[in-house]
C-alpha cells in the first residue's frame, strides 16, 4: 500500500468502542432522535446512522452504557427532588423543576427499557389524586392540604 493511502485525511475522527456504545445508548435516551443526539454530542447525524447500522457489534457495551446513564439520570432526580424548597422555588420555578424530573424520569426509564407512558385509563379524578400522592413524597406536602 502507498503511504498516501495509508494516512488518514486530518479531518477524520476515530471513536473508541466505548464511545459508540455511549452515543447508542444516548439515541435510545433520547427516544430514538438521531439528529437531536447528533447536536448534543456534537458529531455527523450520519456518523451515528452508521453506527446504528452496526449497533449489535457494541450491544454489550451499551447495555453497560445505559445502565451507567439510567444511574446518572436517578441521581440527579434524586437530587432535584431534594431539592425542591421554597426558597428553591423562589429561583426556580416549580413548573421547570417538574419538567426537568419528568425529562429524567423519561430518560431513565427508557434506558431501562421500562415504559415511560401510562397504557391504563384512569378518570381525572384518579390521575389528580396519584399526582397529589406523588408531589406529597417529594415534596412533603400532605395531600388535601391548604398548602397545595
Amino acid at each position: 500500500m502507498s503511504a498516501v493511502l495509508e494516512r488518514e485525511p486530518s479531518y477524520y475522527q476515530s471513536y473508541s468502542p466505548e464511545y459508540k456504545a455511549e452515543a447508542l445508548a444516548k439515541i435510545k435516551a433520547n427516544g430514538g432522535n438521531v439528529l437531536r443526539t447528533a447536536n448534543e454530542l456534537g458529531i455527523p447525524r450520519q456518523t451515528l446512522e452508521s453506527w446504528l447500522l452496526v449497533s449489535d457489534r457494541f450491544a454489550e457495551l451499551q447495555q453497560g452504557k445505559q445502565s451507567e446513564l439510567a444511574s446518572k439520570y436517578e441521581a440527579n432526580l434524586h437530587r432535584l427532588a431534594d431539592n425542591i424548597s421554597e426558597t428553591d422555588l423562589t429561583q426556580v420555578p416549580f413548573g421547570s423543576k417538574a419538567t426537568a424530573i419528568g425529562i429524567l424520569t423519561d430518560k431513565m426509564l427508557l434506558l431501562r427499557g421500562q415504559p415511560t407512558s401510562i397504557s391504563v385509563d384512569l378518570s381525572r379524578q384518579d390521575i389528580s389524586i396519584t399526582l397529589q400522592a406523588a408531589l406529597a413524597e417529594v415534596i412533603d406536602i400532605t395531600p388535601g392540604s391548604d398548602d397545595e
